[in-house]
């Protein structure tokens, strides 16, 4: 699970703000959502933009490198 990943790496719930879940399905952006991140749905992928908007998806964009920008702070994205 992603809870046990962050877990495993020594992530504290403080730095949970500089963490980004990237995923193109509702059990990506779901994950996300029970750790307490932001999440970045990708439209390239598996998943639709309905999909990642009723998972409740921080973000979503339609290229990789819009994803650059999300990370940086940009949240200019779709």
């Amino acid at each position: 699970s992603l809870r046990a990943g962050m877990e495993e790496l020594g992530l504290p719930d403080a730095d949970r703000g500089e963490i980004l879940m990237v995923g193109d399905r509702f059990y990506d952006i779901k994950a996300a959502c029970e750790v307490g991140i932001d999440s970045v749905g990708v439209l390239y992928g598996y998943g639709n933009e309905e999909e990642l908007r009723e998972s409740g998806a921080t973000f979503i964009v339609k290229t990789p490198a819009e994803i650059a920008g999300v990370a940086l702070g940009d949240t200019g994205s779709v």
